[in-house]
């Protein structure tokens, strides 16, 4: 199953455009082989990851921060910024006992919003949505965050230690590697908006963000 996780490649939202980029974040052959693993050991139940339960706890935790409520957000420095992404990245990724990715940023095209490299542990977010003070730009950044990190969720589940307990879900990703994951610029929009991998990334970070109250 893993000899075909190669053609994993990173996720650049929507734009075709971003050729160069993309070139730059290829992922390696061996794609686990500088794979971090968790910091604890994974609960031998598994009903700790079901969807649901990963969505109240990260929601919870983002509404209790506060240095993404609004008034907070708009005075902290791009540096702070970033590092605050980070800190919901590793809480995120401790909810989903899977290794925490580093958080950075990068100029991209404005329809870009952003990627997750597995083979180098890495979620780059458009520089330009963390600098905005625009809410819409505000709750993108978050989106993309909670979207790309679902996807080190996919891949930690099936190249390190499976926790996901819902089998056709996690049957469907395994699925979607063996077959070949649909880069947009070369099979379509289409099919890569509907593959079951992007599926579940977007379906599980608008949710996040749907009960945000900041």
């Amino acid at each position: 199953q893993l000899d075909s996780a190669k053609q994993w490649v990173d996720r650049i939202e929507l734009p075709d455009d971003s050729k160069a980029w993309q070139n730059s974040i290829e992922l390696p052959e061996d794609m686990s082989s500088r794979a971090a693993t968790p910091t604890e050991t994974c609960e031998s139940d598994r009903s700790r990851f079901e969807e649901g339960r990963q969505i109240e706890r990260l929601a919870q935790y983002l509404n209790n921060m506060p240095e993404i409520k609004r008034e907070n957000w708009l005075n902290l420095s791009f540096e702070d910024r970033v590092k605050v992404v980070q800190r919901i990245e590793n809480q995120a990724a401790k909810i989903g006992c899977r290794p925490a990715l580093t958080v950075e940023s990068a100029p991209m095209n404005k329809n870009e919003r952003g990627g997750m490299n597995w083979g180098s542990q890495k979620i780059v977010i458009n520089e330009s949505l963390i600098r905005s003070n625009k809410p819409e730009d505000f709750q993108q950044t978050i989106k993309t965050l909670l979207h790309e990190g679902r996807h080190a969720y996919q891949y930690s589940n099936i190249s390190l230690e499976r926790t996901e307990p819902n089998d056709e879900k996690y049957q469907a990703w395994v699925m979607n590697l063996v077959e070949g994951y649909h880069v947009a610029k070369l099979f379509g929009l289409k099919n890569y908006y509907l593959q079951p991998l992007e599926v579940d990334a977007r379906v599980f970070s608008e949710a996040v963000v749907s009960k945000l109250k900041i």
